[in-house]
């Protein structure tokens, strides 16, 4: 009668063994694959140095990076996929539609969009169900297109506010924020807006000048958690 080998080791050797039997078939796929003949064509470094753009224009112009499903001991690992440059990438639903994001991990092995690309199944199947958690529990936003400008509209038009109000809302933020316009909202971090504060704070700015770009800076950003829990938060400037 078979046993199970958790019965009879401690749970880092068993963590040990399963991650040594992953690493060896993923080494043997690898090895079993046809060998092809030397492509004529450009790699995808080389048609990016070439055309002086980067790697990623190219990728995003060509299609999808080419990319497998990965296998572990216990065959094909559902959602997760392998580029071709060795990353690691995970599927999963957002609405209707099925979106691929590349997994990146911290430094406990959780899912970080700007940490260090992941570089085993062990933990590319860690990270993904970190991803996959973080998303269904709404940690982890969705990817979105919004704009800085995008939200400070909506901020304005989700108000009962007097057009006095707005216009100076508006002028504060073309007089103070309007380098961050143009920049997806999920691409403004804390030191962006650190940087902000900052320079206000070395140009002199008044405390009360200050104050109203903090007002609006706060405003927009609570359209973010406006959206994810479908209400105004508490606490809300209006």
């Amino acid at each position: 009668m078979s046993r199970d080998l958790r019965e009879f080791f401690v749970p880092e050797a068993v963590e040990a063994v399963e991650r040594e039997i992953d690493e060896r078939v993923q080494a043997a796929l690898e090895d079993a694959r046809p060998q092809l003949e030397p492509s004529p064509w450009l790699s995808l470094a080389d048609a990016a140095d070439y055309l002086s753009v980067s790697r990623r224009t190219i990728d995003s112009k060509g299609g999808t990076m080419t990319r497998q499903q990965v296998r572990d001991s216990h065959g094909p690992v559902k959602g997760l996929f392998r580029r071709a440059d060795g990353r690691y990438m995970s599927a999963f639903r957002e609405g209707k539609r099925e979106r691929m994001r590349t997994l990146r991990m911290n430094g406990i092995g959780g899912y970080d969009e700007h940490g260090s690309y992941v570089t085993s199944i062990r933990d590319a199947k860690r990270v993904q169900r970190s991803l996959l958690a973080g998303l269904e529990e709404g940690r982890i936003a969705p990817k979105s297109a919004a704009t800085f400008a995008d939200l400070f509209a909506e901020w304005q038009q989700g108000r009962s506010i007097s057009e006095r109000t707005a216009a100076h809302e508006a002028v504060v933020a073309r007089r103070y924020l309007s380098h961050l316009d143009e920049r997806r909202v999920q691409h403004i971090d804390a030191r962006d807006l650190a940087r902000v504060l900052n320079d206000m704070r070395r140009d002199g700015l008044s405390e009360w000048t200050r104050t109203h770009v903090c007002r609006v800076l706060y405003g927009v950003f609570s359209v973010v958690f406006c959206t994810a829990s479908s209400r105004w938060p508490s606490g809300v400037a209006t």
